[in-house]
């Protein structure tokens, strides 16, 4: 029999975004466009902020003077991922970007080469990560090699965290991005999830956390302009310290 997550009171729930958008209180409403949704012929709204060039530029200064500035510590990084365990520094992995668009993904290795990788899901206390891999995720250093993806243009500053191809079921006109707003919702996800019974997780997963990202993501991304942007990238730095 399967579990009802959504009635069973037994499973956590995240209430919703730990911030409000304020979008109401902005001088103008934000331009939109209509563009067409792979899945069941729906359109979905989309700021023009979103997929505007402005945003790129933004992107693209910012990622360049977060490696120049980050680089020392990167290096520092590096050196002690190579010394934790065997195996390479980067870890690399396909994934799904602006329209359908496949990318290599770039961040830290923060698990054991020769670990189980049977489930991509993560929980707190997982004895996959290495010693150095609790402090990269814990601080998100793990995330900072992204500066460089979103510098090649594969992502942007915020936006939905990117999907493993067969993961993603739609085309995104827009690039995912290195933090968002479900990313913020679900700061402590891996905390979450090590109270789901492990024969439940995977189950738990695809009914509720998966379409809970995708709701909060598409309602931040069909409102988004560039205050709220600054206000997604203040609260990750404020989470991370």
């Amino acid at each position: 029999m399967e579990t009802d997550f959504v009635r069973d009171t037994r499973y956590p729930v995240p209430t919703g975004t730990p911030f409000h958008f304020e979008i109401a209180n902005e001088t103008r409403t934000p331009r939109i466009r209509q563009i067409p949704s792979v899945t069941r012929s729906r359109r979905a709204v989309v700021s023009a902020w979103a997929l505007s060039r402005s945003r790129r530029v933004i992107d693209f200064l910012v990622a360049g003077l977060a490696l120049t500035v980050f680089l020392p510590l990167m290096v520092l990084v590096a050196i002690a991922v190579r010394l934790s365990s065997p195996g390479p520094v980067l870890f690399k992995q396909e994934r799904m970007g602006r329209n359908g668009a496949v990318f290599t993904l770039y961040k830290f290795r923060s698990m054991r080469l020769a670990a189980d990788q049977s489930s991509p899901i993560t929980v707190s206390g997982d004895n996959r990560v290495t010693r150095i891999g609790k402090l990269l995720r814990q601080y998100k250093l793990d995330e900072l090699p992204q500066f460089w993806n979103v510098l090649r243009g594969d992502m942007s500053l915020v936006g939905p965290r990117p999907k493993l191809p067969h993961h993603e079921g739609l085309h995104m006109p827009f690039r995912p991005g290195i933090t968002g707003a479900a990313t913020l919702a679900f700061r402590f996800e891996e905390e979450m999830l090590s109270q789901i019974p492990r024969q439940h997780l995977d189950s738990y997963y695809e009914k509720f956390v998966k379409p809970s990202k995708a709701r909060i993501d598409w309602e931040y991304m069909r409102s988004a302009t560039f205050r709220s942007d600054i206000g997604i990238l203040w609260q990750t730095a404020k989470s991370c310290v």
